[in-house]
């Protein structure tokens, strides 16, 4: 009796937990610090319907799942050979362990064991819509026919408008994403008024883009859409080069009809120029390129493997900067934060660290999934973060945090789907991969 009531308590917390999940999909682009109450109440379904033989399965047969579970197996432990120290976003292990988990390890675990795959897609979808809504309300405050308080987007401005994320990097980030599924819904739907309001979202989202400061997102959509043509255009070479050259045509057209972003890519030469002839990086650009001039600074046999530990990273970075660079970089000498991802990751958890860091975005497009829209939403969500990572690290925003745990797991949720109950070593015919 006592086993029957909990096997419907736990098939319920099943179903309730997808369509959590699916809230979730909508409510992503919004408030992280709402999205942290749904982490929450996601887990809590997650406990009572956990399916460990979809867990167990994962582990066995999905290498993004194997190394996602040793990255933050390695994070976590980091802290052990580092000196954590308090006031101090990494330093502070119970902090940043416990936003780690809540805004991309869980995210990512509780999507990839418990959604099922029909929902996959609609949950994407979703996204999609969410963003559009996002696109109306960014385009209000442009206008000035409204305005958006929210604690988490203070510098949200007519000239600047970011309704509910924290800055424009994360901001933009979300945008460049959204213009490529937009884009993809484009070409790809059948229906005429699907593909419209597809087309309609698309071109919202690439105007905003252009619109807001978020070179991060601008940049992100750049490499992406030029390594996603050649992934999946490079046995067509005619679309190849029609592909490649739209994307060189959105550019040039936003640079010449796009007053922000016009300002933005000749800000960009002149910091790039101050850099070259007079070693100055004071300035955003310039301090992303100093962190590679630092770079041979922090690494040493000591740390080469392993790193300082995330708890140390800030301090050594700070004392690098102050004892040994020789060049003044003010960011450095104050937060220790290198504004590059793949760099802080080297100095944080050494060669081992990157490696598996690196090694999460080729698996993930390595990954052989049968339906081509998971694998191109797979590919562009792993590529618009990770091009994002060289402006910024990625674990230091929550809201990207939350963007990257998220496609993770439907792509791996999608993947189960697909092979759930099935050897690994089992073959699929049609099945490839982006890469």
């Amino acid at each position: 009796m006592l086993q029957e009531r909990f096997l419907i308590i736990q098939r319920y917390a099943r179903i309730s937990l997808n369509f959590v999940i699916l809230y979730f999909a909508f409510s992503l682009p919004f408030s992280y610090m709402h999205n942290k109450k749904v982490v929450t109440l996601m887990l809590f379904l997650w406990v009572l319907s956990l399916d460990y033989k979809r867990a167990v399965f994962l582990l066995k047969s999905s290498r993004p799942f194997q190394i996602l579970c040793a990255l933050s197996t390695l994070i976590f432990l980091s802290y052990l050979w580092s000196d954590p120290y308090p006031g101090n976003f990494y330093g502070e292990s119970g902090f940043y362990i416990k936003n780690y988990l809540y805004y991309f390890l869980l995210p990512a675990l509780i999507i990839a064991t418990a959604l099922e795959k029909r929902y996959v897609k609609p949950a994407i979808v979703l996204f999609l819509l969410s963003m559009a809504v996002n696109a109306a309300i960014s385009y209000g405050i442009m206008f000035e026919w409204w305005s958006v308080h929210s604690p988490v987007s203070p510098k949200s401005s007519p000239q600047n408008p970011i309704p509910f994320q924290s800055s424009h990097i994360p901001y933009s980030t979300f945008l460049a994403l959204g213009v490529l599924l937009g884009a993809y819904y484009t070409f790809t739907q059948k229906k005429l008024p699907l593909r419209v309001m597809a087309f309609l979202a698309f071109s919202a989202l690439t105007i905003l883009l252009f619109s807001t400061s978020g070179r991060t997102g601008q940049a992100a959509l750049l490499g992406s859409s030029a390594l996603l043509s050649v992934l999946f255009l490079r046995h067509y070479l005619r679309y190849l080069f029609i592909a490649l050259g739209s994307v060189a045509v959105v550019f040039l057209a936003a640079y010449g009809l796009n007053a922000t972003f016009e300002k933005r890519v000749n800000l960009l030469y002149k910091d790039v120029a101050k850099v070259v002839t007079e070693k100055n990086f004071q300035s955003s650009v310039g301090t992303r390129i100093a962190a590679y001039y630092i770079a041979p600074y922090l690494i040493n046999p000591d740390n080469l493997l392993f790193g300082t530990g995330i708890g140390d990273k800030e301090r050594y970075v700070k004392k690098t900067a102050l004892h040994e660079f020789p060049y003044k970089v003010k960011n450095f000498r104050k937060h220790g934060r290198l504004h590059n991802a793949y760099i802080e990751m080297l100095v944080a958890n050494g060669a081992v660290g990157l490696l598996l860091y690196l090694g999460l975005f080729y698996s993930l497009l390595r990954q052989r999934l049968l339906d081509m829209q998971l694998r191109f939403v797979t590919a562009a969500s792993m590529l618009v973060v990770f091009f994002a990572g060289f402006s910024g690290d990625i674990f230091f925003f929550f809201s990207i945090k939350l963007l990257f745990g998220f496609f993770l797991g439907l792509s791996l949720a999608w993947y189960y789907g697909e092979r759930g109950g099935v050897k690994p070593q089992t073959a699929y015919k049609g099945e490839t991969s982006a890469l």
